[in-house]
């Protein structure tokens, strides 16, 4: 995933998303 810059809500979610991965 590659959120656009400014998105930190949706940075937090990659993370989320990596880590359940």
């Amino acid at each position: 995933l590659k959120p656009a810059p400014g998105s930190g809500d949706l940075v937090m979610l990659d993370q989320v998303f990596t880590f359940m991965l």
